[in-house]
């Protein structure tokens, strides 16, 4: 065949045909017909790895019904924004609680988050109670409302929660002392985390907003010596340096002095012996014209410090308000 084609080439040109050279490829067999099958070519270095199936590609070829295919056909529909990933921050599940409605499971899970909170492992014990029913009968007792009270207060650091259901047990079960010595507990935390905050607002020289939240402090118990005395002179101090307040109707100012003086009391009630606390008492006496109350207290100030320069001086012009030149 090929000597034949070769003479047709000669006859028709009048050249005598070439061989094909090295750069000439060869033209392909021609397909195989009938039962016999072309084999395919070699794969070369340079072919590049199959992409990835997308989205719609997988809803294609997904079995009907299933829930993979209406997800990834879902993803296929929605438009593609930010490069294909959603602008959104992603959120961790929420747990769905499936209350068992079961007491003796219930019963089992309060015994396991009493364990946990006995090794103070409080998030772990605090998500063993999320599991109970607090509705039914053992959400209900005494004992899951102590523990989930703790939780609270030492895991979640929720003490007004805590307080009201410390609150909550008492008004059935008044005489549980430890349940009221947890609850005092927390209170006084609260008030030393208020007080921090008032002293802060002291420091930044925020006088009206720290004598607004002075004013709201319980100096009533439970509460320690030590604290009552610094609120109560706190307050003092800040409505001696604030001196005068616009009244309701917003038109006249009233003296705050003379409330001052009550606070500077409580705090000396708490500790008799501060030479501040009755130095400060002793100069608001005496703006409020009260002299023969500011020497009580001048003198008082005197007797514990004889070289106290400011009650001296205070001393001195009390007495020449009275006119006592000797």
């Amino acid at each position: 065949a090929e000597l034949q084609q070769k003479k047709e080439v000669e006859d028709a040109t009048g050249e005598p045909a070439s061989a094909p050279t090295a750069d000439e490829t060869p033209a392909p067999p021609p397909a195989a017909s009938g039962d016999e099958a072309s084999t395919p070519p070699p794969p070369t270095d340079t072919a590049s790895p199959p992409a990835a199936a997308t989205a719609a590609e997988e809803a294609a070829v997904a079995p009907a019904g299933d829930a993979t295919a209406d997800a990834a056909a879902d993803a296929a529909a929605a438009p593609a924004e930010g490069g294909g990933k959603s602008l959104l921050p992603q959120l961790p599940p929420k747990k769905v609680r499936k209350y068992t409605g079961n007491v003796g499971i219930e019963e089992d899970m309060l015994h396991e988050a009493i364990a946990l909170m006995k090794e103070q492992k409080w998030d772990e014990c605090f998500d063993k109670l999320e599991d109970i029913d607090p509705d039914g009968e053992i959400g209900q007792s005494l004992s899951y409302k102590n523990t989930r009270a703790c939780c609270l207060w030492q895991g979640q650091q929720d003490l007004e929660g805590s307080v009201a259901i410390f609150e909550e047990i008492l008004l059935t079960n008044p005489d549980l002392e430890s349940v009221d010595k947890n609850r005092k507990t927390v209170l006084m935390q609260m008030k030393y985390r208020d007080f921090n905050a008032i002293t802060e607002l002291l420091r930044e020289k925020k006088l009206n907003e720290a004598e607004e939240a002075l004013r709201k402090f319980d100096l009533d118990e439970p509460i320690t010596p030590h604290l009552r005395f610094n609120a109560a002179n706190s307050l003092g101090i800040a409505l001696v340096t604030i001196k005068k307040k616009l009244r309701n109707d917003g038109k006249t100012w009233y003296n705050v002095v003379p409330e001052a003086i009550q606070y500077f009391e409580i705090a000396l009630e708490e500790k008799p012996d501060s030479i501040e606390a009755l130095h400060n008492c002793a100069l608001c006496l005496m703006q409020c014209r009260q002299f023969d109350a500011s020497l009580e207290y001048f003198d008082k100030a005197l007797a514990i410090k004889p070289q106290l320069v400011p009650a001296l001086m205070g001393k001195a012009t009390s007495l020449q308000r009275l006119e006592c030149w000797k």
